[in-house]
């Protein structure tokens, strides 16, 4: 799963620390990655069974002097994903 990481002018931020988490019915962890100078970040995750159903959700993002604010991120089905509203997100 890839993100970009972007500042309230929509400019890309670099350095951020993002952390995601992933569950199943059986098993689940945490990730952390750092966004690169272009402000992306990669995220790796097991394969699962076919069928399986994945949750993933975003724990939190921080970079000293910004504010995360989850209600601006990219809608999906007219919520914000990862946000109050959104917090997971369903793979199968």
């Amino acid at each position: 799963m890839k993100l970009w990481i972007v500042d309230g002018d929509d400019g890309r931020l670099s350095q951020a620390t993002v952390v995601m988490e992933w569950q199943t019915g059986a098993e689940g962890a945490t990730i952390e990655k750092i966004t690169s100078n272009t402000g992306q970040v990669t995220f790796k995750f097991p394969q699962f069974e076919n069928g399986e159903i994945v949750f993933i959700s975003l724990v939190v993002i921080t970079k000293e002097g910004f504010e995360y604010r989850p209600n601006l991120n990219t809608e999906k089905d007219g919520c914000p994903v990862f946000s109050d509203g959104c917090p997971t997100q369903e793979f199968s």
